[in-house]
């Protein structure tokens, strides 16, 4: 089997909330540095950020990235010159769908952007003539055809159709990385806040410093618990894809150490998009999953703003989700730091601490209870302010 240093090198992209795009470069550098291939050529834009790197590098952004909301493998990119509606569909067309897609399978198309170039003015109608082409590709080659299949799909195409170019990919996340798998299937809170959102606003804060200085984060209007699980699970250094379900592409199908201490996640299962990939190098990702697994951060650099890491800070467990998919107990909830003066471990209050939760004794102490509360409202309001500055349309 050829290794993660001579395997090809790939071009992906991660998706992300608008304002974003910053802190996922950061972390995506933090991510991917230090390893045995070259630069990852990481790129800003509206919308995501693009990097390089070998299947290795998608892998990791998929089972580490607490930002992107998916990252897409592209496979080419088609140029659309004026007057030519055509032109689109000649470019898919000689994309190779056999090494990607099995004839038998099942696939789903999303398309995005501005299609009239192309004769497109519907997205559906878009994602129609799309499917059209690779499922006619493959019965020519093979006789048969794959189905469709909207919700659990074994390869996600993505087309994106934008300033005179075509950009199409597949889709290695499946369903949103926001989904971490610690939510009971089916349930959701009144006004949810996106896992990705809430990591985000985290880091803007500042989280991982306070949490280094033996400082908590208070939510006393937690809701699901969104943030203090997000700010247990960075103190933890847990990597947030090792919570969803055991569709992850795995044959023997067992949940991973992190998913038999929630059984929510088993309940979920959410599936990776690349498990069903022709392309999927199984070896490898069970790897990851085991490096990820075995030891906090495994190899991993630390997250934006330092932290990261058992020794970053005050160790943390995420709260085991209540009934209806809540987490932490009645009046709010609090994540690392020292713990409350009435007794109770550290980490997110209705969850159970790791081991060693405690900080030291020599761990300062923050001087005043609300300057952790303010934190994530703070950081809340500036990243409204933020995105109401941000006018400009996603593209990838």
């Amino acid at each position: 089997m050829v290794g993660p240093s001579q395997s090809p090198r790939r071009r992906y992209f991660a998706t992300a909330a608008k304002g974003v795009e910053t802190l996922l470069a950061t972390e995506l550098e933090a991510i991917l540095s230090g390893r045995d291939w070259s630069a990852p050529g990481i790129g800003r834009t509206r919308g995501g950020v693009s990097f390089e790197g070998p299947l290795e590098a998608g892998y990791r952004v998929c089972l580490w990235s607490r930002l992107a909301q998916r990252v897409i493998l592209r496979l080419a990119t088609i140029a659309l010159p004026a007057r030519d509606p055509e032109a689109l569909w000649r470019g898919l067309a000689e994309i190779d769908w056999t090494v990607h897609i099995p004839s038998r399978g099942t696939l789903a198309v999303d398309f995005g952007g501005r299609g009239a170039g192309v004769g497109v003015d519907n997205s559906l109608f878009g994602a129609q003539r799309v499917k059209d082409v690779i499922v006619d590709q493959l019965r020519q080659r093979s006789g048969v055809r794959p189905s469709v299949d909207l919700r659990r799909p074994d390869v996600r195409v993505n087309v994106y159709v934008a300033r005179g170019e075509a950009t199409v990919g597949i889709d290695l996340s499946g369903e949103s990385l926001h989904r971490r798998g610690y939510r009971a299937p089916g349930e959701q809170a009144e006004a949810p806040l996106k896992e990705t959102l809430a990591a985000a606003v985290l880091l803007r804060a500042g989280w991982p410093e306070v949490a280094a200085e033996g400082g908590s984060v208070l939510d006393p209007l937690c809701g699901s618990g969104t943030l203090p699980i997000e700010a247990a699970l960075m103190v933890a250094d847990v990597a947030p894809g090792l919570l969803r379900g055991p569709g992850d592409g795995r044959p023997d199908g067992r949940p991973t150490a992190e998913q038999s201490r929630y059984p929510a996640a088993r309940r979920a299962d959410h599936r990776w998009g690349f498990a069903g990939w022709l392309g999927h190098d199984e070896e490898l990702w069970r790897r990851l999953c085991a490096e990820a697994g075995g030891g906090r951060g495994g190899g991993r650099a630390p997250p934006p703003g330092g932290g990261g890491g058992p020794a970053a800070g005050p160790a943390a467990a995420p709260a085991r989700p209540g009934p209806g998919g809540r987490a932490g107990g009645r009046g709010g909830a609090r994540a690392g730091g020292p713990p409350p003066s009435r007794g109770g471990g550290g980490g997110a209050r209705g969850g159970r601490p790791a081991p060693g939760g405690r900080p030291p004794a020599s761990a300062p102490r923050v001087p005043c209870p609300w300057r952790s509360a303010s934190i994530a409202m703070l950081a809340w309001w500036r990243w409204r302010a933020m995105t109401w500055r941000a006018r400009a349309s996603t593209s990838w």
